[in-house]
């Protein structure tokens, strides 16, 4: 199985973490030929915003537009999909959700382009259409669990916050490995800012070690600690985990919580100057929810 098989495999069983880990490993980045072309498309469609990342894209997108002028049978569908998830990428949503439509006017059992789909209407805020999509998806013949888990994040969404734990809990427990679905149910139990919500997610992690290979699962524990008022452990965690990334914003933004909750202003101040010269964007996980799609 290829490089490019196998992040798919993760993705569509909804460990975007190990298929994001995957795809920019260096077998990855060294793969040759074709697949590590289309490896390389990957990473930029994956990839935080940037000149080099959206010049492929955008190169990509103008050859696929000019095959699909003389493409024919399946070759259609496959370059409608592809210019969807480009569309995506470059945040033009309403063209992105017109190729997906097209691809399942030609392909209705293709499941990753009604999963996409889905994910168009969730971004338009079309909850109602977007949990029917995904629902359809999630009990097709591929049944994919990143159906079943971006259903269970819309529940959210649409402000039923603990249906969405609920089902995010019981994904887990079928797949206890899945780093990927630990992630989103540590976010869900976080998103609440209460201590019951933190001292599960601290549980969740000390039952092994495996989460060590993830920054995400790094911020989820130290802001953990931070809601559950352990200042000091807080501190330690969100400093180890600039050491690591000392680009993490949110490890930034979190020493700044801590240092103000224990009153270090000498410190809290240079901090601050800190995170304001890193020009902090509004989303801090944009690429992990662009991941969210197929």
């Amino acid at each position: 199985m290829g490089i490019n098989e196998q992040v798919l495999e993760q993705i569509a069983g909804g460990n975007t973490l190990q298929g994001q880990r995957l795809l920019f490993s260096p077998p990855a980045a060294e793969a040759a030929g074709k697949d590590g072309t289309l490896a390389s498309l990957n990473r930029s469609l994956l990839s935080p915003p940037g000149e080099d990342n959206a010049a492929l894209v955008q190169r990509m997108k103008e050859e696929h537009e000019t095959m699909l002028g003389s493409a024919k049978g399946a070759d259609v569908a496959v370059l409608m999909y592809n210019l969807g998830c480009f569309a995506l990428y470059q945040d033009d949503i309403q063209e992105a959700q017109l190729r997906f439509q097209e691809v399942l006017r030609l392909q209705p059992d293709h499941a990753y382009a009604r999963h996409n789909l889905a994910y168009t209407h969730e971004l338009m805020a079309e909850l109602a259409e977007a949990r029917a999509q995904y629902e359809r998806v999630a009990s097709g013949p591929k049944g994919l669990i990143l159906s079943r888990l971006n259903q269970a994040l819309v529940r959210g969404e649409d402000g039923d916050q603990e249906g969405c734990t609920t089902d995010l809990r019981a994904l887990y427990r079928k797949d206890p490995l899945n780093m990927g679905l630990l992630l989103y149910l540590c976010r869900a139990l976080l998103a609440g800012g209460n201590k019951e919500g933190a001292k599960e997610t601290v549980e969740l992690l000390d039952r092994s070690k495996d989460w060590l290979e993830f920054l995400d699962l790094w911020e989820c524990r130290a802001y953990a600690l931070y809601l559950l008022g352990q200042t000091n452990e807080a501190e330690s965690a969100f400093r180890e985990l600039l050491t690591a990334s000392p680009e993490s914003l949110f490890a930034r933004l979190g020493l700044i919580k801590t240092l103000a909750a224990r009153g270090s202003f000498h410190e809290l101040k240079q901090e601050l100057e800190r995170y304001e010269s890193m020009n902090p964007p509004e989303e801090l996980h944009s690429v992990l929810s662009l991941a969210r799609s197929l």
